[in-house]
């Protein structure tokens, strides 16, 4: 009988865990960017116009060039978006635990508020029992990261490789293997599974084992 695997990292999940989908540390990042997405969602504010450009000039007097939009970060903000996201989700888990639609503001701002408090307040029912978990996780890592990268921008991360088969599974996870600059864990980009310096020692040699084959075979 294979060992239970978290839907969302494809680690094995603990003694504890098996009642579960997903293993405890996943859990706790969908929640930690759950709850940070609203505060992004008005840090985005400081980004939708950059600074203006030149202004040109004409006989008639000065005329300031329109001030370029950064779609990005307007996307995120505009229908379709992180509250339109969230809001669909928040909708979805009442449909499936039986429950009316949620009464969600009509403003953005307010409706991704509620949405997030529903969805923090029913993530433990989540990770046992929906069964898009993986999916929704992804979408909220997602989310996250795209208005990180224009509130926060890093310095990118250095890429060590891909995530290959661990042991059980049949195929390859095959997302990159990131290092952050100055960091100490490898994280793969794709499904979020992260190593610590001693489990990072342990996967590099697997890695590293099919080169040094064929390097050999050749």
């Amino acid at each position: 009988m294979d060992w239970p695997r978290c839907c969302i990292c494809h680690r094995e999940l603990s003694r504890t865990e098996q009642a579960r989908q997903a293993c405890r540390m996943c859990e706790r990042s969908i929640g930690e960017h759950l709850a940070a997405l609203p505060g992004l969602y008005d840090d985005l504010d400081d980004h939708l116009a950059p600074a203006p450009g030149p202004r040109e000039y004409t006989s008639g007097g000065p005329i300031e060039a329109p001030l370029p939009v950064n779609a990005a970060a307007l996307s995120l903000q505009a229908a379709g978006g992180i509250a339109t996201v969230l809001a669909t989700w928040a909708a979805d888990w009442h449909h499936v635990l039986g429950w009316d639609a949620p009464q969600l503001p009509a403003q953005p701002r307010a409706q991704l508020r509620a949405a997030v408090d529903i969805l923090l307040r029913n993530l433990a029912w989540a990770v046992d029992q929906h069964p898009a978990l993986a999916e929704f996780a992804d979408e909220v890592r997602q989310l996250h990261a795209a208005a990180q990268r224009i509130v926060a921008p890093a310095e990118l991360p250095h890429v060590v490789g891909r995530h290959p088969a661990e042991d059980g599974q049949a195929e390859p996870c095959g997302g990159r293997l990131e290092m952050r600059p100055g960091g100490t864990t490898v994280r793969c980009a794709r499904c979020n599974a992260a190593w610590g310096p001693l489990q990072w020692l342990t996967l590099r040699r697997h890695l590293e084992a099919p080169a040094t084959a064929h390097h050999h075979a050749a």
